[in-house]
C-alpha cells in the first residue's frame, strides 16, 4: 500500500486506538488499523493480512500482553509489538520487554510512541538478521522448533519466507512451500537454470558471483534483490540468505518476500524527511536538552528564539539563558520529569544579545528501551509580544469589550499559540458560559469539533505564516458537549509590525446549515429520481452532443453505456436524416412537447415524446438542450390500432354501443344514431333499455346478466323503440372487457336490425300457421257447427211445429221463448264466427286512446253486473270488485274496446262456468308500465292438461257431443289473440273444483294527467 502503515491493536477500546491513530497521523504518517479486543479473533487477524505494528494495551480485560507476545511467536512473525499502558511499572515493563516487547509506554510517556516506532521500523537490517540466523539454524532442527508440518507451511505464509536446498551434484532445487508461492512456481523440485532467468537482469551476474563465493570461499551469501514471479508476472522484492554444506555438496537458505518492507522504507524516509521538514519550519521553537539541561537539538525558531546564531544552540545550557533566582523553577519542571510527567510553564529568559523574553514551555520526558529518563522534549512559545500587547490593550480593552459585547457575532482573540485571551459575551452565550466562568485561557481548539482540530491548526498555522485573512467552517463544541456550525472568520493580530495573535467572528449558521442540509436532501432526491426514472433524461448542446444522459436513456437507445451514448453525434446517430433535429427539436426557442422518430444503436426505429426545454446565455444564444424523452412507440402502435379499430367500430353498419361496468353508456356509433335517432350526448351515462327490467322477459333478463357476469357472450332479440316512438326488431350480441386484473369494465353492445327479417319470417310462419289453421279450423268447426247449429235450429224448427199444431196460449208463450232463447244462442254463434273471420282475415287495427283508469273501472264494473243480471244468476253469485286503487286516479294510453272485448269474454266465461259463490275482479300496476286485469271465479276449474287447448279455436274443457256447457269455443281464442295484438299476455291458472283465475297484462302508457 505504498506509505501506507499497517497497525494491529490488541486492545477492547477502539476509541482509544482512534487517539493514537489521530497523533499519529498528524505527525505526518498514513495508518491502515484494526482494533481487535477478543483473543481468537486476534490470531485470526494475524494470519489473514501483513501487520507492520503490533499495539497492545495491558489493560485489556479479556487477556493480557503476554498473550499477544505468545501467538505472535507461535506464528513466528517478525512483527514489532510495542506495549502501551496506563501507568508506568518497572516490574511490568522488564517482564514484558524480557518476553520479546519491543517498548514499555505508559499514558504520560505517550510523545514516546511515534520516536518508539520510527526506531523499531528504523531497524529492520537487525531483525532482518536475527530472524533469518534463527531460520538457518532452524533448518536442522526443525522437528524441535515446529511440531507438525502444518505449522512450518502456515508460519512461512505468513511470515511471507520459504526454505530451499541446491544440489550441486543433480542441480536440481527443492523448495519449501513458502518459497514455491514466492516465486510463483508449482512443484517442489526446480531446475537451476529456470531459476537463475527469474531475478531482474540487472541482479542475475550479482547472484551467480555472490554463490561461487560462498562454495568455493565461503563468502557470506546475504542479498536483496527482484525477482519477476512465474504465475503472476509481477515484480516483488526478495531477500535470500544461504550457507553451503561442503560434505554434502548442498547449499541451502531461506527466502523472505521484503516487498512491502521496502515500501514501508521508502515512506519511512518520506515520512522522516517530513518530520524533519516540519519541525524545521516549525514557527514554534522545538529542541531537546539532555539531563543536565545542555541542548542535544533545536530547530531555527528555537535558535532565533534565543538569540544565537543559526545552528549554534546545541551544546549550550539552557540555565545559562535564566537569571539565577528563576532557575529554580526551572530545576521544579526538572523534577516531574524525572517522574515522566509532562509540563507547561512560563519562562523568562536572557536572549543571547541581552534581550528579555517571555516563552510558554511545554516539556514532555524522553526515556529509553528501558524506560529510563534520558531528557526532555520541549517546545517554546515566544510570548514576550503576548505580554506587550497585554500591556498596550489594558486602556482600550473596557471600550473594546464593551463594543464586541454588544456585536451579534461570536469574538474572540488568541496568542500565536491558540490561547483565547477575549471572548465577548455573545461568545460565552453561544457556548452557554456564564459570566463567572471565563474561557480566557484556555485553547480554542477545544472549542471546536475534535475531529476539525487538525485542520483548525494547520489554518491557524498557514494564517500566522503567511498572515492571511481566511473564513472557514467549523462547529464549535457547547458546555454541554452539543455542538452549532459557525464561519469563523479570522485575521492576524499585529503589533509594531509583529504578528502576536489571531482576532477572529464566529457566526452561527445553524439556520443556514438547515436551508443547505434541505436543498442538498432536494438535489440528492432529484438525483436519485432522474437515475431511476423510466424515462430517458438528457442535457445536448446545441451542436448535437450530449452532457448528460441518464440510464433509462441509455437503455431506451440501445446502448451498453452512458459514456457510448455520450459519445455519438445526435444529429447522425439518432436521426434517420440530420437535418431532421434542427426541423423537429430547434426550429422554435420555446421548447414544448414533440413527438417524432429516432434511431436506435442498432438501426431500428423508436418513437418518442420530447418534453424539451432550451438554457440561453444572456444573448438569447442557447446553451444546452434538456428534456425528458419517454419511448411511446408501443403507445403509437396500439394508438394506430386504435385508431383502426376505432374508425372499423365507427363504419361499422352494425349498431355499436360501449358502456362501463355498470352499464351506463359511454360510446354509440353513427349506425346506433341513424337507428335509433338518439345521439350520444342524450344517452351518455345512461344504461341501454335492454338493461332495464322489464324490456325483456325476466327470464331472459335474469340469463342474459348471468352470461355477462360469466365473461360469456349472450345473444339475443327483443323489440326496441326509436325516439320517435316507434318500434323495431333487433338482434342483440353482448360482451364484456375485463382489465389486466380480470374485472369486467366494460360491455359492448352490437345490435343489428333485424325488422325486416323477423317481418319476413313472422308472415312466412303466419301463413304456415295459417295454412295448417285453416285445415284444422275447418274441420273443427265442421264439426262444432254440427253440434252447436244443429241444436238451436232443431229446437226452433220442433217448437214452430208444435205452435203450430195448435198448443194452449201459455204453452204457445213457453214454446215462443224457447224459440227466442235459441235463436239468440243462434246469433251468438254466428256473430263469434263473423269475430273469428275478421281476426283471422283482416289487419286489426289498434285504436289507441288515453283514458281514465277509473272510467274504465266503472264502465266495467255496471256490465260485469248487468250480464250477471241477465245470467240469472245474480241471487248465487256474489259480484267482488278489487282496483289498484292508487292507479284509479291515472290515465293510460290502450285500445280500450279490445282490451273490454277481451274482459267481457273472461267475464262471461266465468258467470258461465260459476253455479254459485263468488267472481272477483280487478287490476294492478307493475313496474310503472304494466297493468295486469284480472277474473277470479270459484267455479268448476280446469284441468293442468287442458289449460292450453281452451285457448284453440274451437276448443273446449269438454268437446264430446254430450258436454254440459255449450258454446263454439272460439271466445277465449278470439281473446288471446287480442291480448298478443296488445303486445301484452292472457294466463290461466285453475284448479278442478276450485276455480280459475284469468290474467291480461298490458304493456302501457302511464300518466297523472291527460295528455
Amino acid at each position: 500500500m505504498g506509505n501506507c502503515l499497517h497497525v494491529l491493536f490488541f486492545s477492547d477500546s477502539p476509541d482509544d486506538a482512534a487517539f493514537i491513530v489521530q497523533n499519529l497521523e498528524q505527525a505526518g504518517l498514513t495508518i491502515n488499523h484494526e482494533c481487535i479486543g477478543n483473543p481468537e479473533k486476534f490470531k485470526i487477524a494475524l494470519l489473514k493480512q501483513y501487520w507492520d505494528l503490533i499495539l497492545a494495551e495491558n489493560k485489556a480485560s479479556h487477556f493480557d500482553p503476554y498473550f499477544a507476545l505468545t501467538v505472535r511467536n507461535e506464528f513466528a512473525l517478525d512483527i514489532p509489538l510495542i506495549i502501551l499502558a496506563d501507568k508506568y511499572s518497572d516490574h511490568i515493563a522488564l517482564g514484558l520487554l524480557n518476553a520479546g516487547a519491543s517498548d514499555y509506554i505508559s499514558r504520560d510517556q505517550i510523545s514516546r510512541l511515534l520516536p518508539s516506532i520510527i526506531r523499531e521500523l528504523d531497524r529492520p537490517k537487525i531483525r532482518k538478521d536475527n530472524y533469518y540466523t534463527d531460520n538457518i539454524e532452524g533448518i536442522g532442527a526443525e522437528a524441535l522448533l515446529i511440531q507438525t508440518n502444518e505449522r512450518l507451511v502456515r508460519a512461512a505464509l505468513v511470515s511471507k519466507s520459504g526454505n530451499w536446498e541446491y544440489n550441486l551434484e543433480t542441480g536440481i532445487i527443492s523448495s519449501s512451500v513458502g518459497a514455491q508461492k514466492l516465486y510463483g512456481l508449482e512443484g517442489e523440485y526446480w531446475n537451476i537454470c529456470d531459476i537463475k532467468m527469474m531475478p531482474l537482469p540487472e541482479y542475475r551476474e550479482l547472484l551467480d558471483n555472490g554463490l561461487l563465493a560462498l562454495i568455493n570461499s565461503g563468502k557470506p551469501y546475504d542479498y536483496e534483490f527482484k525477482i519477476t514471479q512465474g504465475n503472476t508476472g509481477q515484480i516483488i522484492d526478495i531477500h535470500s540468505i544461504a550457507e553451503y554444506d561442503s560434505s554434502k555438496r548442498i547449499v541451502f537458505g531461506v527466502i523472505q518476500d521484503i516487498t512491502e518492507r521496502k515500501k514501508i522504507e521508502v515512506a519511512l524516509l518520506k515520512s522522516e524527511e517530513q518530520y524533519r521538514v516540519l519541525i524545521e519550519n516549525q514557527g514554534e521553537g522545538v529542541a531537546t536538552v539532555d539531563l543536565n539541561e545542555i541542548f542535544v537539538f533545536a530547530n531555527p525558531a528555537a535558535d532565533q528564539m534565543f538569540g544565537v546564531p543559526g545552528g549554534t544552540l546545541v551544546n549550550r545550557c539552557l540555565l545559562d539563558f535564566i537569571e539565577p533566582d528563576h532557575r529554580t523553577r526551572v530545576r521544579e519542571q526538572s523534577d516531574k520529569r524525572a517522574k515522566l510527567e509532562m509540563s507547561t510553564y512560563e519562562l523568562e529568559i536572557i536572549t543571547f544579545k541581552g534581550e528579555k523574553r517571555h516563552l510558554l514551555v511545554t516539556a514532555t520526558p524522553q526515556t529509553n528501551e528501558r524506560g529510563e529518563i534520558t531528557g526532555t522534549f520541549g517546545i517554546f512559545r515566544d510570548m514576550t509580544a503576548h505580554k506587550n500587547a497585554e500591556r498596550e490593550l489594558i486602556n482600550s480593552e473596557r471600550k473594546y469589550r464593551e463594543l464586541a459585547n454588544s456585536l451579534p457575532v461570536g469574538i474572540f482573540e488568541s496568542d500565536l499559540t491558540g490561547i483565547i485571551t477575549f471572548a465577548n459575551e455573545t461568545l460565552m452565550n453561544w457556548l452557554n458560559y456564564s459570566e463567572d466562568e471565563v474561557i480566557v485561557g484556555a485553547n480554542m481548539l477545544q472549542f471546536i469539533l475534535e475531529s476539525q482540530r487538525v485542520r483548525a491548526f494547520e489554518r491557524f498555522s498557514e494564517l500566522i505564516g503567511k498572515e492571511l485573512q481566511t473564513a472557514s467552517e467549523y462547529n464549535a463544541i457547547r458546555k454541554d458537549g452539543s455542538s452549532f456550525p459557525v464561519v469563523a472568520s479570522v485575521c492576524v493580530i499585529k503589533s509594531s509590525g509583529v504578528v502576536t495573535g489571531i482576532r477572529g467572528t464566529l457566526t452561527d449558521i445553524t439556520e443556514q446549515k438547515q436551508i443547505e442540509e434541505a436543498l442538498n436532501a432536494s438535489d440528492k432526491l432529484f438525483s436519485n429520481l432522474v437515475e431511476k426514472m423510466p424515462d430517458g433524461v438528457y442535457k445536448s448542446t446545441s451542436d448535437g452532443k450530449f452532457v448528460s444522459v441518464n440510464p433509462a436513456m441509455v437503455t431506451m437507445l440501445g446502448y451498453s453505456s452512458k459514456a457510448e451514448l455520450m459519445a455519438i453525434d445526435i444529429k447522425k446517430e439518432l436521426y434517420f436524416d440530420p437535418d431532421e433535429r434542427s426541423q423537429v427539436v430547434l426550429t422554435t426557442n420555446t421548447g414544448g412537447t414533440e413527438i417524432f422518430r429516432l434511431k436506435k444503436k442498432d438501426r431500428s426505429e423508436i418513437w418518442v415524446e420530447d418534453h424539451g426545454w432550451f438554457n440561453f446565455d444572456e444573448k438569447r444564444n442557447i446553451l444546452f438542450h434538456e428534456g425528458i424523452l419517454r419511448d411511446i412507440t408501443e403507445r403509437k402502435s396500439v394508438e394506430d390500432k386504435l385508431r383502426i379499430l376505432s374508425q372499423t367500430v365507427e363504419q361499422n353498419p352494425s349498431s355499436t354501443i360501449i358502456t362501463d361496468a355498470k352499464g351506463n353508456i359511454e360510446y354509440v356509433n353513427n349506425a346506433f344514431t341513424s337507428l335509433t335517432q338518439y345521439t350520444l350526448e342524450e344517452v351518455v351515462y345512461k344504461p341501454p333499455r335492454i338493461f332495464n327490467p322489464g324490456h325483456i322477459p325476466k327470464v331472459d333478463f335474469d340469463l342474459m346478466w348471468k352470461t355477462l357476469s360469466d365473461r360469456k357472450i349472450w345473444k339475443g332479440e327483443y323489440r326496441n323503440r326509436r325516439k320517435d316512438k316507434s318500434t323495431y326488431w333487433e338482434n342483440v350480441t353482448i360482451s364484456s372487457l375485463t382489465n389486466n386484473a380480470g374485472v369486467i369494465s366494460n360491455f359492448i353492445l352490437i345490435m343489428e336490425d333485424i325488422s325486416e327479417k323477423k317481418k319476413m319470417l313472422d308472415d312466412l310462419i303466419r301463413a304456415k300457421e295459417s295454412a295448417e289453421e285453416s285445415d284444422r279450423l275447418k274441420s273443427a268447426f265442421l264439426a262444432m257447427m254440427n253440434h252447436e247449429l244443429r241444436t238451436p235450429l232443431t229446437h226452433i224448427l220442433g217448437f214452430s211445429e208444435l205452435i203450430m199444431s195448435g198448443v194452449s196460449a201459455d204453452d204457445n208463450i213457453s214454446f215462443a221463448s224457447s224459440i227466442q232463447s235459441s235463436g239468440q244462442n243462434l246469433l251468438s254463434i254466428i256473430e263469434g264466427v263473423f269475430d273469428l273471420a275478421i281476426m283471422d282475415h283482416s289487419k286489426v287495427k289498434l285504436s289507441n286512446q288515453t283514458f281514465s283508469l277509473m272510467d274504465h273501472y266503472m264502465e266495467n264494473r255496471a256490465s260485469f253486473d248487468h250480464i250477471l243480471r241477465l245470467s240469472a244468476k245474480h241471487e248465487q253469485i256474489n259480484l267482488i270488485f278489487r282496483p289498484d286503487t292508487h292507479w284509479l286516479s291515472s290515465y293510460i294510453t290502450a285500445d280500450r274496446g279490445k282490451i273490454n272485448q277481451v274482459l267481457t269474454n273472461l267475464f262471461k266465461n266465468a258467470v258461465k262456468f260459476t253455479h254459485e259463490g263468488t267472481i272477483e275482479f280487478g287490476f294492478h300496476i307493475e313496474n310503472d308500465s304494466i297493468i295486469n286485469f284480472y277474473i277470479k271465479d270459484s267455479g268448476i276449474g280446469i284441468a293442468e292438461e287442458k289449460q292450453s287447448v281452451i285457448f284453440d279455436y274451437f276448443r273446449q274443457v269438454d268437446d264430446s257431443y254430450t258436454r254440459v256447457y255449450g258454446g263454439i269455443g272460439i271466445g277465449l281464442a278470439i281473446s288471446k289473440k287480442i291480448a298478443k295484438i296488445l303486445m301484452g299476455e292472457l294466463k290461466v291458472v285453475s284448479k278442478p273444483g276450485e276455480g280459475s283465475i284469468f290474467s291480461l297484462s298490458l304493456p302501457v302508457e302511464l300518466s297523472y294527467i291527460k295528455d
